[in-house]
């Protein structure tokens, strides 16, 4: 008997969908659509909090110091795929930590695809404000609402700032402390792009790799030393705040075209971390402020003393600090000679400016371009020394704060002392 031909091809397409169906071994799906592997990531993130300082060196790295500055809760989002639109976070983690930075009874482990990442840190979120047209009554819900799996828009972070607190601030606190009736914490934040397991045929599944990362504080610090001469004369003036004149009233939230020395970059290393990682001082040479307001006058912190310092012979004494938004002046130097920042002191109700701050008279006042700057993570030392009734000079010295490295031991429980 003769079969028509399309007939019996029917047949057989048919008999071999029904014998694939009784097939006890599921259909392999093909190369492009297999799963990307995963990898165990495990973060050493440099926090600033290193308890030693080297104090013999010409421009030390400090410690934090007081309950303000030190760490309280770290937050960690990562997002797969980058700073794109669309990309979906990975993992959003608020953890607590030890006035040291370190995490309790967390091992910052994060189990993560390959691929593209953009990984976020934020310590101390309490004290930030919430961004613009964002529900939410505080920092950590908003930072909450983004969802694992859900889509991430990076603009909002982006341009996320902070702002000064009103009009000519007078405050002894943080302008981040605005909570009352608790200390938040200085914020620190950074951000860092890379990629993890780029090559899927060399990477196994569940590999554990260590990235090793840094945060920088979200803000500049000023103290204020008042130095009498031995030989002052006059009597009965006190002292009753001082004021730093020429700053931004806002920075962005997260470092912006932030340029640092050693350069910016991320190390990943095979495996879990294994003996001692050295502490990287890191140097901030080049920062995006904000838009400037007011041009060259820019906005002011005020520190009004409780108690009223008296001018007199011999007086040494430190006052501070204060806490305010990274810094740069819209016009250079060479430009613009009044586009420098300034010191003045409240005298009896009086104020009187001090010598402007960076002129060649020994002062250290970084220079961005030639335009007078103060860059996040950097410590003013103002020096305000009084030699006759008529004469106040402000001198400076820049201080860097101190980096370390977060560094539990991974594996193993962590054995951190309480603040």
């Amino acid at each position: 008997m003769i079969f028509n031909n399309k007939f019996t091809l029917a047949v057989l397409l048919a008999l071999g969908v029904l014998l694939a169906g009784c097939s006890h071994d599921a259909p392999v799906p093909p190369e492009e659509e297999q799963p990307d592997p995963m990898v165990t990531l495990r973060l050493a993130i440099d926090m600033g909090s290193r308890p030693d300082s080297r104090a013999d060196a010409p421009d030390y790295f400090e410690a934090p110091e007081g309950d303000f500055e030190n760490i309280n809760t770290l937050r960690v989002i990562i997002v797969q795929g980058g700073a794109v639109a669309g990309a979906d976070v990975e993992a959003n983690k608020l953890v607590k930590t030890y006035a040291s930075g370190a995490p309790i009874s967390d091992n910052l482990e994060f189990k993560v695809t390959t691929g593209r990442k953009r990984i976020y840190l934020i310590a101390n979120e309490g004290s930030l404000p919430v961004p613009p047209n964002q529900p939410y009554p505080n920092a950590t819900q908003f930072l909450d609402s983004y969802l694992v799996n859900e889509d991430f828009e990076p603009g909002t972070f982006t341009n996320w700032i902070v702002s000064l607190p009103g009009s000519n601030p007078s405050s002894t606190r943080s302008l981040y402390s605005n909570i009352e009736g608790g200390v938040n914490g200085l914020p620190l934040t950074e951000y860092f792009d890379f990629s993890i397991g780029a090559d899927k045929e060399t990477l196994q599944y569940d590999e554990t790799q260590t990235v090793h990362l840094f945060m920088t504080r979200a803000a500049a610090k000023a103290t204020f030393t008042i130095e009498v001469d031995d030989q002052y004369k006059a009597m009965g003036a006190n002292i009753e705040a001082v004021r730093l004149n020429g700053l931004n009233w806002q920075q962005w939230v997260f470092p912006r075209t932030t340029r640092y020395n050693p350069t910016k970059q991320v190390e990943i290393t095979p495996g879990l971390p294994s003996g001692t990682i050295t502490p990287v001082d890191r140097y901030v040479t080049a920062f995006e402020p904000t838009q400037r307001v007011n041009g060259v006058t820019g906005a002011n912190v005020t520190l009004n003393l409780a108690n009223p310092i008296e001018i007199k012979a011999n007086t040494n004494q430190n006052v501070g600090p204060i806490y305010f938004p990274e810094s740069m002046m819209p016009e250079t130097l060479e430009d613009n000679p009044a586009a420098a920042f300034s010191v003045q002191v409240l005298i009896d109700g009086v104020w009187t400016t001090a010598k402007m701050l960076g002129m060649t008279d020994g002062s250290n006042i970084q220079t961005i371009g030639g335009a007078q700057a103060i860059a996040r993570n950097n410590h003013l030392k103002i020096i305000l020394t009084f030699t006759d009734p008529n004469t106040i000079t402000a001198t400076v010295q820049l201080v860097p704060y101190v980096s370390v490295v977060l560094n539990p031991n991974f594996g193993e429980p962590i054995d951190w002392p309480r603040p």
